[in-house]
């Protein structure tokens, strides 16, 4: 790896790092934003702030995602808009998704620019045709809230920094060139001819712009205004449509591409010069609002108005080392930073929605206040249920409890009286299946949020009941979704099954009883699309049978979303003892899960997936997509649970490298590095909803976990290992502990967790019944 400013120092560790008191301000030393910016991490290096609504990053090709209605597949590496093997950069934009297999975004983008005015950003074949530059790694650097690079091809250093809502470029021209920047409105991520439905900038003065722009993308209706101010005045300034619109009405009268103050148009690009005799250096600040340019410009002042460049960025950087400082460990240099990465990468989406004022656009499209609240957006829930949201409700639970209260508001403006599936940006995105957001509202009630119980319960129990959500009704009403009608029928019924788990929880705890009873029964419908004929979980017709030729290896048009039914058929975390049950007891169970790992799958069943390639892989076990990630963890139900250690540590050599390769599958906005999180730590919620953490086996010899109640989790696991992973033994606070799981309550009220670790495995270690994790059924 070249030297970015992540290298650790020598002095701070040797064959084993430390995070030492006086070098707590260093975190962001051991974090490396290009982990997963090539492959299948689609991670982006560029500037944000913990939680913010600015991603500031470049931007490196501009391929559309489809080109007159047909898809473009080269696209689905461009999710993060940046592609380390890229020769060029284009520009830098504002918005960005981590991590994701879908995409959108990359909102308001800047290039500077010397020479020619050019506005058009040429091809990655021919950059000398447009505004793009070619770059080297070699000027690249990249940090938690900081980027930089030089652009070869003007010799402009572009440095960018974030606040939570203002991203801040910092241009330095060189001596004797002409400065300029290019604000190019057309461009966008996952891009298409039409995206854009209009735009609009205002020279307010010389060194103040205001304006928006409206998308229809994934996110279908999405207003971005932004604020923008200048560090030193407007020379002179234009733009050129590159797609006229037919009706202007009298407005054809005005000289309209150079020097007026008002520009719009629906595929706009637009130029401003600056004087560069006496100082090279430019800082543009981008405020952003997705309610108003009013909102934009309070975003503006309160966040950056008045600071340097310089002092934004070590605002920024004492904020992340501040959410960094949550967890202490001790490990080689590369586990470190891959531990400190991953906490990084989970803190960036979800992503505050809301002006400082605390307005917001809601989903029904009107203008909202969050009353008690933050308002949250980006929710890529079919992933972050699992680990993302579950972490954060260990380590930050307000934070987590305000995503929480913004699923419940978008669930309240929904015409549909839906909680959110996808959202993004005041919109439903609809993506993946199941209705995960009440796994996430449920864990948190569960485990104590301060949240509104009516509220929540109401807005899970409309949501699992919207008769026409996909497959609901039928799944309502035979107890499975039908493969006659639903293409990922199998799939549908597991997940479904397992939100209702934790919608019958959540009523449990809050003591709605007539709620618990209903959804006791749909917990347990998993059982119906499992067919013991072929020991594999598989589709079900409206007549009762099951699909006559499954197979159980392949992901396209066997009844299952993003997966095969090998990995799938274990999707029962609610009733592990009752899905034991349904394979013909341990022994088989313990057969099907170890072939899991050790099969050879062939490369037919993946090669055409975007979501799955060789390096997501160990055997069959499919890392690189999260309905297999509580797999590793379904041994502590068995006669063999040091399985799980055996098995973890080859995951996490494997999936989570210090590589821009270095992630085994799309991070899918946290929920990859939540899982490493919490398995190296030792445990994982295999089950959200209940109260139990499985336990594996540390990847680290020494953790210090800091709450946000002031507690402390101590994890120690002296000569931990690749060779030395099995727990011998364990002793919570000092007494010795048998069971397979920890709570959360014994991790919230501060807990010391000390392992034996040994090369070989104690295969008496919790085999007592009483030792074993939750399971609805026995």
């Amino acid at each position: 790896m070249r030297k970015l400013i992540f290298v650790i120092a020598a002095a701070a560790v040797c064959a084993y790092g430390t995070v030492q008191a006086e070098e707590k301000e260093k975190l962001t030393s051991y974090v490396n934003p290009m982990i997963g910016t090539s492959g299948m991490g689609h991670t982006f290096p560029g500037a944000c702030a913990p939680f913010g609504i600015v991603q500031l990053s470049p931007e490196t090709d501009t391929i559309p995602q489809n080109v007159d209605g047909k898809y473009q597949g080269k696209v689905y590496e461009y999710c993060a808009g940046y592609q380390h093997d890229d020769p060029t950069i284009v520009g830098f934009s504002h918005t960005h998704l981590s991590g994701t297999g879908h995409s959108d975004l990359g909102d308001i983008m800047i290039m500077p620019q010397t020479g020619k005015l050019m506005l058009n950003p040429g091809t990655a074949q021919n950059p000398d045709a447009g505004y793009r530059s070619r770059y080297s790694h070699s000027t690249e650097k990249a940090a938690p809230g900081y980027y930089e690079v030089t652009l070869q091809d003007n010799g402009v250093r572009a440095q960018l920094t974030a606040t939570q809502r203002v991203g801040v470029h910092k241009y330095t021209f060189p001596k004797g060139q002409d400065s300029r920047i290019i604000l190019d409105l057309l461009h966008g991520i996952y891009n298409y001819d039409g995206k854009v439905l209009w735009s609009s900038i205002r020279v307010e003065n010389d060194t103040l712009l205001t304006g928006y722009r409206i998308t229809n993308g994934w996110a279908k209706c999405n207003y971005t205004y932004f604020a923008i101010s200048l560090s030193k005045p407007i020379k002179d300034y234009g733009y050129r449509d590159m797609k006229r619109v037919k009706y202007r009405g009298f407005m054809g009268k005005l000289r309209l591409h150079e020097n007026f103050p008002e520009i719009s148009g629906r595929d706009i690009v637009a130029y401003f010069n600056f004087d560069n005799a006496a100082s090279q250096e430019l800082v543009v600040k981008v405020a952003l609002s997705g309610v108003s340019t009013d909102g934009a410009l309070k975003n503006l002042r309160a966040e950056a108005a008045g600071k340097s460049f310089e002092q934004i960025y070590a605002e920024t950087d004492n904020r992340w080392n501040e959410e960094l400082d949550a967890v202490e460990c001790k490990g080689t240099p590369d586990q470190m930073t891959m531990l400190y990465t991953s906490l990084y990468h989970t803190m960036i989406n979800p992503s505050i929605y809301m002006d400082v004022d605390h307005q917001y656009r809601g989903l029904d499209g009107n203008i909202h206040r969050a009353e008690g609240f933050d308002n949250y957006t980006i929710f890529s829930l079919w992933d972050t249920y699992r680990a993302e949201h579950p972490l954060l409700g260990l380590l930050k639970p307000s934070r987590n409890t305000n995503m929480v209260k913004s699923m419940i508001a978008h669930q309240q403006q929904s015409v549909h009286h839906l909680l959110p599936v996808w959202s993004l940006m005041g919109n439903e995105g609809w993506c993946m299946t199941g209705y995960h957001a009440v796994p996430v509202i449920a864990d948190a009630l569960v485990k104590g949020a301060d949240i509104d119980k009516d509220a929540a319960i109401k807005a899970m129990v409309e949501t699992a009941t919207c008769p026409y959500y996909e497959s609901v009704g039928d799944y309502m009403k035979y107890g499975y979704a039908p493969y006659d009608k639903y293409s990922t029928a199998a799939s549908n019924t597991l997940e479904y099954s397992y939100d209702d788990f934790a919608l019958y929880a959540a009523a449990k705890a809050a003591g709605y009883k007539d709620v618990e009873e209903a959804f006791a029964k749909r917990a347990l419908y998993y059982r119906n699309t499992f067919d013991t004929k072929v020991g594999f979980a598989s589709p079900r017709r409206i007549d009762g049978s099951f699909k006559a030729d499954l197979d159980p290896y392949q992901t396209y048009g066997e009844g299952f979303i993003e997966g095969n039914s090998w990995n799938f058929s274990f999707s029962a975390p609610q009733d592990v003892m009752g899905l034991i049950s349904l394979f013909g007891g341990d022994k088989n169970f313990l057969k099907k899960i170890d072939a899991l790992f050790v099969m050879d799958l062939p490369e037919k069943y993946y090669k055409d997936n975007e979501d799955i390639t060789a390096e997501c892989l160990v055997g069959g076990y499919v890392h690189g997509n999260e309905p297999s990630h509580h797999i590793p963890y379904l041994y502590a139900w068995t006669s063999a649970p040091w399985k799980t250690q055996m098995w973890m540590r080859t995951i996490l050599n494997k999936m989570y490298r210090n590589h821009i390769r270095g992630l085994g599958g799309n991070d899918d906005c946290g929920q990859m590095s939540a899982w490493y999180v919490f398995s190296s730590l030792g445990f994982y919620p295999v089950c959200p909803g209940t109260d139990q953490y499985v336990i594996g086996a540390p990847y680290m010899p020494y953790f210090d976990v800091r709450l946000e109640n002031g507690n402390h989790i101590i994890v120690k696991a002296p000569g931990v290992s690749d060779k030395n992973r099995y727990v011998q033994s364990m002793k919570v606070n000092g007494k010795p502990y048998t069971k397979m799981y920890i709570t959360h309550k014994m991790l919230t009220d501060g807990c010391t967790i000390e392992f034996v670790m040994g090369s070989k495995p104690n295969k008496k270690r919790g085999l007592s019944a009483a030792d074993k994790p939750y399971s609805m059924t026995k």
